[in-house]
């Protein structure tokens, strides 16, 4: 897997490689793993926080998680090369724990808001606790929120969802259901281009 040819201008002008602002940095291979994708892209997703196998090649659900999730958005008819997809923390958290309110928030003021303004997406998935916290603005229940909408200030759309490595476990819950209403929005805002 490689980046995306228009995600590098992101990679160049966005990441600090060298980002001290939570401990997350320390021992990991990919300090700062920006978003993957077209610049802009009319879907976007966000999930919690790279993974050891996203550590090692600097891609955003490059694992198994997000092999899956490729493969699921295949069988619903998106193409998961036009979407954009990053996470909230951009260092991989160890043992994959779910990365602390302080962490998140370092991550989300520095590198989501440029990347969210580079990419311009009309429609965002999110992906898991703390990708729904970081939109709702307070910590918030992945299972209350799912099958549903809201809108940013500035009018995009989110589609919650538990995060597809929840799946894998086997809490599959609605998350196929999530996916579709994630195209259906993304068509109802003219762009699914397909």
């Amino acid at each position: 897997m490689n980046h995306h040819i228009e995600s590098e201008i992101l990679w160049s002008s966005i990441r600090n490689p060298v980002c001290r602002q939570c401990s997350l940095h320390k021992g990991v291979k990919t300090v700062c793993c920006i978003g993957d994708g077209p610049v802009p892209a009319e879907g976007m997703i966000v999930g919690e926080a790279p993974g050891g196998d996203e550590d090692k090649n600097g891609i955003p659900f490059s694992g198994k998680a997000g092999t899956f999730l490729r493969q699921q958005l295949e069988e619903i008819g998106l193409d998961p090369k036009t979407l954009f997809i990053t996470n909230v923390v951009k260092c991989h958290p160890p043992k994959n724990k779910t990365p602390k309110r302080t962490e998140a928030n370092a991550c989300s003021s520095l590198y989501l808001p440029k990347e969210i303004a580079a990419v311009k997406p009309k429609v965002i998935l999110l992906l898991g606790g703390t990708a729904i916290s970081w939109a709702k603005g307070a910590k918030s229940a992945v299972g209350k929120l799912e099958g549903s909408t809201f809108k940013l200030g500035d009018g995009t759309v989110c589609v919650p969802s538990r995060h597809p490595s929840a799946v894998l476990r086997g809490n599959r819950g609605p998350f196929k259901e999530n996916l579709l209403l994630f195209r259906d929005a993304l068509k109802q805002a003219g762009a699914n281009r397909q």
